[in-house]
């Protein structure tokens, strides 16, 4: 008796998805965690697909089943495969790492919403993009796996079209070859994961990378900023792919160790020498405490005029030693020529800095009756000249001044005034490399022709950058030529504003604004305004710096806000209310000794 054709066909599509099924049997079976974990979310998925395709074959066959004994035998067929279907995904749900609940890429209407986060405006996750380079697979994997291919509210083909947009390059022309289907999804992300999820060759092409990090030649703090992440990245994803990297540490200080500056693995030798068990991690450890060392140097050297205080009566006393043993004011030994270059670097005479409080025009004991001030030997320490650009008036000076002489004890009240002008500064938020978003503190400056990033937070960000070739030119400063320029996306923390800008690379935009704290208790500021730069009077590093190209773009309204007791004025801006005008601070009297 022939046997029809649709039936034949359905008998045979279900015997190609029971043996679908065994082989999904067999690789649980099979499985190897460091193998095979990066397979099992999308076999569970092509197993429910299988699932469901089985189950409406075996339906419409029983249907068509007139005999008791075919009745039978579809029944035991059904359970046989019902059976195996569960036991195989709980099997792959058990091997899947504990998942934390995703939040999808924009579902603005969804009902659930968790009563802290009522008013509260999260700004858009983006897909990091990837261009073929095997370290960046792991990150995009994660988070393409947790927020699109996971996501069962997302169709196939719009699954397809978020995949296609995240690749560049080489990655993106091995995907081309598939038409934009819900079918051909799977067979894509099938083709991505066999290329790029191979655990071996991403252990090898991370540990190249640590072993090709540059020594670095200057101790800066963005220098050992970018070397220390470096090693951190690179340790932390061989750690998450399994490798023992613990085990390392000896190896991992050396490799880190003869990659510092000179002057970094002197001191780390120096401290090593005061522990147990120098390690890799307590190197880390070290290395982060003084990168603040030197942030907080580079902090005091910004203020203006601080010098480093030296007692004069020591100073004089040096002198006089100096003179009773016939040695050189400059290098104090003794030679009939003295070939050194340097000079005082409180007044730049040919004498040594810690002779200077000391070097007089009569530093002659024979001279301390003297009555005339003219010869009296001076040193004035941490001096602060305060001008207002708009007053010819002399200049304000206050100053801790030390005066060696004889009979003169006096005492002089100095009244110190001090003027801020505060300059338009917002904190935004910017989009990194691999998606998450960060603060920071931006500067809008009309005045400027291009707009500037610092060397750190291009670091920070690991953006892609371009070769350029710049020349910058400050007031008065010498021309300086930028060979690196970065992209980055920027979002306002107040409203449904973003730009992507395009950026200079620089080692440090500008000085830390602004140049001192600035009590605002007294101020009146209106109530329920947001700020664009909460802390806009603590002195703070600026991270970037927005030009003409974007500026006017900033203000949609012309609003206004005059602060009286301040003379200072809040500007209504996409980022928020922007503070800027001058605040000046008299100070009580101060009796200075002289």
């Amino acid at each position: 008796m022939a046997v029809d054709p649709q039936l034949r066909r359905l008998m045979l599509r279900r015997t190609a998805l029971i043996s679908a099924l065994d082989r999904a049997g067999q690789f649980l079976a099979a499985y190897q965690e460091d193998r095979d974990r990066l397979e099992v979310a999308l076999r569970i998925e092509n197993l429910d697909t299988i699932w469901r395709e089985l189950d409406d074959i075996q339906s419409d066959l029983e249907c068509t089943e007139e005999t008791n004994e075919g009745m039978s035998l579809n029944q035991e067929i059904r359970s046989k495969y019902e059976s195996d279907y569960f036991k195989i995904k709980a099997g792959m749900l058990s091997k899947l790492p504990p998942t934390i609940p995703s939040t999808s890429i924009s579902h603005p209407s969804s009902p659930t919403v968790s009563s802290s986060l009522k008013g509260l405006k999260l700004p858009t996750i983006s897909l990091p993009e990837v261009d073929g380079d095997f370290k960046e697979w792991l990150t995009f994997h994660d988070t393409y796996l947790a927020l699109i291919h996971s996501n069962q509210d997302v169709p196939a083909i719009q699954k397809f079209h978020y995949l296609k947009s995240a690749f560049t390059g080489e990655a993106a022309q091995m995907i081309e070859s598939f038409t934009i289907s819900a079918a051909n999804y799977p067979l894509a992300w099938q083709a991505l994961i066999s290329r790029y999820a191979n655990e071996y060759l991403l252990k090898k092409r991370h540990m190249q990378a640590l072993l090709e990090i540059q020594r670095v030649k200057k101790e800066t703090t963005a220098a050992l900023h970018g070397i220390v992440d470096n090693f951190e990245r690179h340790t932390k994803i061989l750690r998450q792919l399994g490798e023992p990297v613990d085990a390392w540490s000896t190896m991992l200080e050396h490799l880190l160790c003869v990659r510092l500056p000179d002057d970094s693995p002197k001191a780390w030798e120096d401290h090593a020498s005061t522990i147990e068990n120098p390690s890799y991690q307590a190197l880390i450890e070290f290395l982060h405490r003084r990168i603040r060392v030197l942030e907080s140097i580079c902090v005091n050297h910004a203020q203006p005029l601080q010098q480093y205080a030296t007692s004069s009566h020591v100073s004089a006393h040096k002198l006089s030693n100096v003179k009773s043993s016939n040695k050189c004011y400059a290098c104090e030994q003794r030679h009939p020529n003295c070939q050194s270059k340097y000079t005082c670097r409180f007044c730049t005479k040919r004498h040594h800095s810690q002779l200077h409080s000391g070097f007089g025009e009569n530093p002659d004991p024979s001279n301390r009756n003297s009555s005339s001030l003219g010869k009296l030997s001076c040193m004035t320490t941490n001096v602060n000249l305060a001008t207002s650009s708009k007053s010819s008036s002399s200049p304000i000076l206050s100053a801790a001044i030390s005066l060696q002489a004889a009979d003169i004890n006096c005492s002089l009240p100095v009244q110190k005034i001090q003027k801020n002008v505060f300059m338009l500064t917002t904190v935004v938020s910017v989009v990194d490399r691999y998606g998450p978003n960060h603060l920071a503190r931006a500067l809008l400056d009309c005045a400027s022709q291009p707009n500037l990033v610092s060397e750190r937070m291009a670091q920070l960000l690991r953006l892609k950058r371009t070769k350029a070739n710049v020349l910058i030119q400050g007031i008065g400063g010498q021309p300086q030529n930028e060979k690196e320029l970065v992209n980055i996306k920027v979002h306002s923390r107040e409203e449904e504003f973003s730009l992507d800008v395009e950026f200079l690379i620089l080692p440090k935009v500008t000085p830390e604004i602004p140049a001192r704290n600035v009590s605002i208790d007294h101020w009146k500021l209106p109530p329920n305004i947001f700020l664009a730069d909460p802390q806009f009077h603590s002195c703070a590093p600026i991270d970037m710096i927005l030009g003409i190209e974007h500026f006017f773009s900033f203000f949609k309204t012309a609003k206004r806000i005059n602060l009286h007791e301040s003379r200072s004025m809040l500007i209504d801006s996409v980022f928020g209310w922007l503070v800027s005008g001058s605040n000046s601070i008299i100070t009580p009297a101060e009796q200075n000794h002289l």
